[in-house]
């Protein structure tokens, strides 16, 4: 992966909406 796609990963990773979703994931998965 490049420097820049890992850079715009996680800037989409923080925004609010992603976090719930990828929040809610870990969860079912932990589960």
């Amino acid at each position: 992966m490049k420097f820049g796609e890992r850079i715009m990963l996680d800037r989409i990773y923080k925004t609010p909406a992603v976090a719930r979703v990828i929040k809610n994931f870990k969860q079912k998965l932990l589960a």
